[in-house]
């Protein structure tokens, strides 16, 4: 289990689909140069909604903490098409593929792993 592990970027995703691999929503992701200073590219294309696991009718409450290990999804605002997990490599970066996609499956989920910047794993409840 390989976590990818970035900061200062952010999901982007629009209603165009890849024409190869799972043919789903292209979902990118893009370095905040500003880093939250005043970011003028805060489009409805970088707007994701705090959703609980795929197995679950349980939903995340707004300002609630969602603590390290949690199950959640992330479904895009604009297109509401969730955050999905594919076993295909992506065109792009040679990895497992992340697009936009319908729901329904596991593929859906994401476990919150809170790391320090040493490194080391938190466990303590944090903000999204």
């Amino acid at each position: 289990d390989d976590a990818v592990v970035h900061d200062h970027y952010y999901l982007r995703s629009s209603g165009i689909s890849w024409g190869s691999g799972a043919g789903q929503q292209i979902v990118t992701v893009r370095k905040d140069d500003n880093q939250g200073a005043g970011d003028s590219r805060s489009t409805n294309d970088a707007y994701w909604l705090v959703e609980g696991p795929s197995s679950s009718s349980s939903s995340c409450v707004s300002g609630d903490n969602i603590k390290c290990g949690s199950i959640i999804r992330l479904k895009h605002v604009s297109t509401n098409k969730y955050l999905h997990s594919h076993r295909d490599i992506s065109n792009l970066s040679g990895q497992q593929e992340v697009t936009g996609y319908d729901g329904g499956d596991d593929g859906d989920d994401w476990i919150i792993d809170c790391i320090t910047k040493t490194g080391v794993v938190d466990d303590d409840d944090h903000w999204l």
